[in-house]
């Protein structure tokens, strides 16, 4: 049995694969069109197997490619969690590791996505009102959890209006301690 094309049911995967046998979805972005055999001009000879399924269906293929920049910066706080039922429910603190990623199709005149000095600032203005802080004293975490997702979100929000286009917030990480961290992006496909 051949293999399938599991981005399109029924179509055989060495059809429209130009990209090896695991293409990513940046690698490609399909556009269905099915057409009659009479606008092809297909009269149904001639055609066969894989070359009669190419002819039924028109594919653009293009590589997406994004510039990523990414600055680590560090702060340190305490906080609870509050309803946890363990440990984390105490006051404790933690040296967070946030790692903040911007993205651009395009690069500046310069030749980068964006002057690292210029997001370290950035990021050094929204880290100083966590650092060396009760979080739960702090907005939003009065009323919110001041979990690691919720503090990644927090940084997100707060840093995302000031990259300005053509660049994109693409993620915040926030590391907890060597072996655990969360992320936080937003999803703009439709």
């Amino acid at each position: 049995m051949q293999k399938q094309d599991p981005l399109l049911p029924g179509t055989p995967a060495s059809t429209h694969n130009l990209y090896g046998k695991n293409p990513t979805p940046d690698q490609r972005i399909l556009f269905r069109a099915r057409t009659s055999p009479e606008k092809r001009g297909d009269t149904g000879g001639g055609l066969s197997g894989v070359d009669s399924h190419i002819a039924q269906l028109s594919f653009v293929y293009y590589v997406r490619h994004m510039f990523k920049a990414k600055v680590i910066d560090t702060f340190s706080a305490a906080h609870s969690l509050r309803g946890y039922r363990g440990d984390c429910e105490r006051l404790h603190g933690h040296n967070y590791r946030v790692e903040i990623t911007v993205s651009s199709r395009e690069l500046d005149s310069m030749g980068v996505v964006m002057d690292f000095r210029e997001l370290k600032q950035l990021v050094k203005e929204i880290l100083a009102g966590l650092d060396h802080r009760y979080l739960n004293d702090i907005e939003p975490f009065r009323e919110q959890n001041p979990s690691a997702e919720n503090i990644a979100r927090h940084i997100f929000t707060s840093l995302s209006p000031s990259i300005e286009k053509p660049l994109k917030l693409h993620e915040v990480v926030v590391w907890e301690n060597d072996t655990c961290c969360v992320s936080f992006s937003r999803d703009e496909r439709p």
